[in-house]
């Protein structure tokens, strides 16, 4: 990727042809599970697209019968039936506010795998969508070869945590799309496109938590408000149709999110927050002083964020201080709530290419291998532990930049630029 690292073990030519490699065995391996599948179970046994299923089931429910949206045992019913005959082994709770059931309502007029491949259609859409704008971040001196857009193609392609949700039937890619657009009109100051993007991305509201705070610390009140507008528009959908009533279920529903990791069958390796690593290392009785716990983190991590935004407040709004903010505010969901699962990490792609405008180092490009690498091998560590080690990736990331945040950017050499093409 960079020249400096030619007589280091990664050199141009691994960083070439090692992700083309896994690329090819990844998506071999999951040709194989999908081509040798029976019903909708894979050749290993797992439920095809899950999280889709739990998606349709909710636009049925929300269409049809909408007070058991938040219903678990009318929702395993639903999805039951919906994939039948092949055995549900449990239910997939539907954890989304009662909008997001709206918006996949849209699409029960096909069935189940047409809807399901018109999802991967528009999915592979948003990735490349979302390419064309990572691009953008892109340093000049790399867009014709170390970092061309083929190649961070095939680096996004052959990740686990893009394979991974596209196997769930995930919504990572619109969140990649949206993130990357948020990132790119943020720097650009184009704050209308920004806050309409952070407004459609709300089905994920906490992903718009850290680009709130930032916003309203640099007194950038335009994206803000569009952010407001856009999403009570669609809320309001919801509202009109059946009042507040599902909003109230919604609610009453949230405390199922802090008790999911003890849930039997959760997939504990696949998440990566703080919380949830202390909750698959605790019991269940430490529960409560976990939360606490964690709520600290989230309240110090908040104020951290706004300090830096403020400090940074009159720097270049293309300068690598204020990218850095922007970075934070990136992993700041990933580190200041209880629930993400590995595929969220594809929101942070944008900015490890933004990063790489500003510090082209040989340490960053330490940092990029072992993120993407880390992705493959902690879930299979964490796994056999029942523990979720995936959240040192996001933690990792946030203690790095803290620390050049708040030590003037001294960790490691190279130099800093702030080149954004336009």
């Amino acid at each position: 990727m960079l020249r400096i690292i030619n007589n280091n073990f990664i050199t141009e030519k691994r960083l070439k042809n090692y992700p083309r490699v896994i690329f090819v065995v990844t998506w071999v391996i999951a040709l194989f599970n999908l081509i040798f599948h029976k019903g909708w179970s894979g050749a290993f046994g797992q439920i095809l697209a899950t999280d889709f299923v739990t998606f349709y089931s909710a636009g049925q429910i929300y269409r049809f019968n909408i007070e058991n949206l938040y219903n678990p045992e009318y929702q395993f019913n639903v999805q039951q039936a919906l994939i039948y005959p092949t055995t549900l082994p449990g239910v997939n709770f539907f954890v989304n506010p009662p909008y997001v059931a709206f918006a996949y309502s849209l699409l029960i007029g096909f069935s189940l795998p047409a809807a399901l491949a018109i999802w991967y259609l528009l999915t592979f859409s948003f990735v490349i969508l979302a390419l064309r704008l990572i691009s953008q971040f892109i340093p000049a001196n790399m867009r014709d070869s170390s970092l061309s857009p083929g190649r961070l193609l095939i680096i996004l392609l052959s990740w686990y945590p893009f394979v991974s949700g596209l196997q769930s039937g995930q919504n990572h890619g619109l969140s990649l799309l949206l993130v990357s657009g948020i990132l790119l009109f943020t720097l650009k100051e184009k704050w209308l496109l920004a806050g309409i993007l952070a407004g459609l991305l709300i089905y994920k509201p906490q992903f718009c938590l850290g680009f709130l705070i930032v916003w309203l610390v640099w007194r950038q009140y335009k994206p803000v408000i569009v952010f407001g507008i856009v999403a009570s528009m669609w809320a309001g959908i919801t509202i009109f149709q059946h009042g507040f009533s599902p909003f109230l279920n919604f609610l009453s529903l949230s405390n199922l999110l802090v008790i999911l990791p003890y849930v039997d069958g959760f997939p504990n390796y696949l998440m990566l927050t703080p919380y949830s690593l202390l909750a698959s290392i605790f019991p269940s009785s430490m529960s409560p002083i976990i939360q606490q716990v964690t709520l600290l983190l989230s309240l110090a991590m908040t104020v951290f964020l706004a300090w830096a935004a403020y400090r940074v407040r009159r720097k270049p709004m293309n300068g690598i201080e204020r990218g850095e903010v922007l970075l934070l505010a990136l992993i700041f969901p990933l580190v200041s709530t209880p629930y993400a699962l590995i595929y969220d990490l594809v929101i942070l792609t944008p900015g490890m290419v933004l990063w790489a405008n500003f510090w082209p180092s040989r340490t960053l490009l330490r940092i990029g291998a072992a993120f993407y690498l880390g992705a493959f091998i902690l879930p299979v560590i964490s796994y056999g532990l029942n523990t979720a080690l995936l959240a040192v990736i996001p933690i990792g990331l946030a203690i790095i930049l803290i620390y050049r945040i708040t030590n003037g950017r001294k960790v490691g050499e190279g130099k800093t630029t702030h080149v954004l093409v336009d």
